[in-house]
């Protein structure tokens, strides 16, 4: 028997959330925060050399950019991009801080 989704049960939360896999190449830490609706909310650290999966609260469609600050280094920007609750996106950061890479993943 097929389960059948019932209306009244709460999402899980990680449907309330956009989640941001981001690989960092430079070798220097980053700082990654969203601007969502206009609002700045930092998402976390990723290490040099290292992966992390950060996340964001959502609730509803909107556009999605990321604001990347490396360590004694430069500020870098992704695109906008139209996100939804439960998107994943990822983010590549280069060795030179520049060419941001970003597509959805769904």
């Amino acid at each position: 028997m097929a389960e059948v989704d019932n209306p009244f049960r709460r999402s899980s939360p990680s449907a309330r959330r956009v989640s941001v896999h981001i690989t960092n190449l430079n070798f220097t830490q980053a700082t990654v925060y969203g601007i969502l609706q206009g609002n700045r909310q930092r998402m976390g650290i990723v290490e040099g050399g290292k992966e992390a999966v950060l996340s964001l609260p959502i609730s509803v469609p909107s556009e999605l950019y990321l604001e990347v600050d490396f360590l004694a280094g430069p500020v870098c920007f992704t695109e906008r991009i139209l996100v939804a609750p439960g998107d994943e996106l990822q983010i590549t950061l280069n060795q030179g801080g520049s060419g941001l890479a970003c597509r959805t993943r769904r």
